[in-house]
């Protein structure tokens, strides 16, 4: 009669999730992904909208995704991607949600390049954010302490 341990189980899956994000191949999936659950959320939020706590949620994100993965290419990338693809997963959520005969109507490249345009200061700001903490320098993390107080108050200053 073998006893097998109750936790091998979710031992197993949190050592396949680490090898996962550790893996350069299943970055993509992080970048792209991580966005659309935001945006999903976003939308299904009732009212639609966020309080400047949550708004907070995606520089939680880069910054535990650069901690622990070390990849500053791939936590700059995302801190860059992280709203302006929100932004773009929202035009589209919103128009599947809402029935709209035009779905397609977001893809035009005026409002691709506005969503882009009005998201740039954010990403800007998590793309620094990524970098630095992905480093795990003190100078750097300090640097990334001072840009996560500079969006805390521009959050706060939006709302």
């Amino acid at each position: 009669m073998n006893l097998k341990p109750s936790t091998s189980k979710k031992t197993k899956y949190i050592l396949w999730l680490k090898k996962a994000i550790k893996n350069p191949s299943n970055y993509i999936y992080f970048i792209l992904g991580i966005p659309f659950l935001y945006a999903l959320f976003w939308v299904l939020q009732p009212g639609g909208d966020l309080s400047p706590p949550f708004i907070l949620v995606p520089t939680l994100t880069v910054i535990i995704y650069a901690y622990f993965t070390r990849n500053k290419l791939a936590s700059a990338i995302l801190g860059l991607a992280l709203f302006s693809l929100t932004m773009f997963y929202l035009d589209f959520l919103y128009a599947v949600l809402n029935y709209s005969n035009n779905i397609f109507m977001f893809l035009t490249w005026n409002r691709i390049i506005s969503s882009i345009l009005d998201m740039l200061p954010f990403s800007i700001i998590h793309l620094i954010i990524g970098a630095s903490v992905a480093s795990r320098k003190k100078e750097y993390l300090l640097i990334a302490a001072i840009m996560v107080l500079l969006l805390v108050f521009i959050v706060r200053g939006i709302d």
